[in-house]
């Protein structure tokens, strides 16, 4: 049978609607699956899925990837991980999309890609439909359960731990031939402006074309043998400038010997000089300032702090008001009398769970930390990405974490909550919004007044 006549037969094979279509990477993720065996011993299902986000840029997950992963990763329950049982979720795909924001087809492709790269398989019904069952205790009834298996995930956890270290060691290395490279170019192009000042014999032309033609390594992506052979002729054309200058310097006149002029090492004027220290005691009463201590008898007493008003702010909750301990620029809105502990009182207890899943020593946890919380949890409150991000650039990240979680605290009485977070960003916007009222009213068992959030 010739060429031409098997393709025309093939292509008059019956090919059958209503399955899924596989392929060799869905079939090896299915053998993954079968191969479960519970987690590794001291590991949670998110401690699981921290580490294939770790691992997500070396391993080529892309961040929208690992959104969906985690979604999924909600529907999942602790004791769906044990040795016996199955990671199997079922959400519908009108589910996934509100969540995720997705169109159906978006969703499918993503979910696709997902499978494709073994992080789920899919466990598919007679009908098609994904449903499950629980017992009384809890456990999945794996016979009369069907969805989307994480379990295949599980397999990728050596390989990610791999990756992720050769990324970080990478990382570094590029960091080291970065700061090489940048140090040899400097070095070069100081050689070259004391060639010229001095009007030294040397072939300053060349060393500047040299220069000219080492290849830009500002792109991250820049591979990495690229970076090392530019490292590499910085560093050699920096050692043939300083020795050319050298040697020019060694065979002439230098300037100090034979000029009676002196070279002026303050260029700048006053303004560079060496400073002068003022030692005459200023004229100043500090006794009104809150730190000045007075002086018995050679000893220091203690500072007195001055009475604080009601409504004056800890230092801590001005300390906390911004992400690394750096207070936030949005000083009218509130945010910045926020400390993270209050905002860690205004969580919700869902959110608090959720929390001690996602980081177990909650003390240690940071206000990024704090912001990722509360984008996780949009979808849940009916909030919409759009709203977030007119939030977040009207009051700052942090605020918008803190408005998300005065919301979910007074979920019983908000009807819209995306309406309500996006009024916050207009009130912002118009100096009128005072999130730290509404914090304190929630912290102190009332409600936050309507006008103040």
């Amino acid at each position: 049978m010739s060429d031409a006549e098997l393709a025309s037969s093939h292509s008059r094979l019956h090919r059958y609607a209503g399955i899924r279509r596989m392929s060799p990477a869905l079939y090896q993720g299915q053998e993954d699956a079968e191969v479960f065996e519970g987690l590794p011993e001291g590991f949670t299902h998110w401690d699981v899925f921290w580490r294939l986000d770790r691992a997500a840029t070396p391993m080529g997950f892309s961040r929208v990837e690992i959104d969906t992963l985690r979604v999924l990763w909600k529907f999942s329950q602790a004791q769906d991980w044990r040795t016996g049982s199955r990671p199997i979720v079922w959400p519908s795909n009108e589910t996934l999309m509100l969540e995720l924001g997705l169109s159906r087809s978006a969703l499918k492709y993503r979910l696709r890609s997902l499978a494709t790269k073994r992080l789920i398989t899919f466990k598919d019904s007679p009908t098609g439909k994904r449903y499950g069952h629980r017992d009384h205790a809890g456990e999945l009834i794996l016979n009369a359960t069907f969805g989307i298996d994480l379990s295949a995930a599980v397999q990728q956890l050596d390989a990610c731990e791999r990756a992720a270290e050769r990324y970080d060691v990478e990382r570094g290395l590029r960091r080291d031939l970065r700061r090489r490279r940048t140090i040899a170019v400097k070095a070069t192009r100081q050689a070259i402006e004391t060639t010229l000042e001095y009007e030294l014999a040397v072939d300053v032309e060349a060393l500047q074309a040299e220069l000219v033609t080492l290849p830009d390594v500002t792109d991250p992506w820049v591979p990495f043998a690229v970076l090392r052979d530019c490292t590499d002729r910085a560093e050699r054309l920096r050692a043939v400038a300083e020795d050319q200058v050298q040697a020019a310097l060694g065979r002439g006149q230098t300037h100090d010997e034979h000029s009676d002029d002196h070279e002026d090492l303050d260029p700048a004027g006053p303004a560079s000089g060496p400073h002068i220290q003022i030692t005459t005691d200023p004229k100043i009463d500090l006794s009104s300032y809150r730190n000045a201590a007075p002086r018995s008898e050679g000893r220091r007493a203690r500072p007195q702090a001055a009475p604080r008003r009601a409504e004056e702010p800890s230092s801590e909750a001005i300390e906390g008001g911004g992400t690394a301990g750096a207070r936030s620029e949005n000083h009218g809105h509130g945010s910045n009398y926020i400390s993270r502990s209050m905002a860690l009182k205004l969580m919700p207890e869902a959110m608090r769970d959720f929390m001690a899943e996602a980081f177990p020593n909650r003390r240690a946890a940071t206000w990024a930390n704090l912001v990722d919380i509360a984008h996780w949890h949009l979808a849940s409150l009916g909030i919409s990405e759009k709203a977030w991000s007119q939030a977040c650039e009207a009051i700052g990240r942090n605020g918008a974490a803190i408005a998300v979680f005065i919301i979910a605290a007074k979920a019983h009485e908000i009807r819209k909550p995306d309406r309500y977070l996006r009024s916050m960003a207009y009130r912002a916007d118009a100096g009128e919004l005072q999130l730290h009222r509404s914090a304190w009213g929630i912290l102190r068992g009332g409600s936050a007044e309507q006008g103040h959030a």
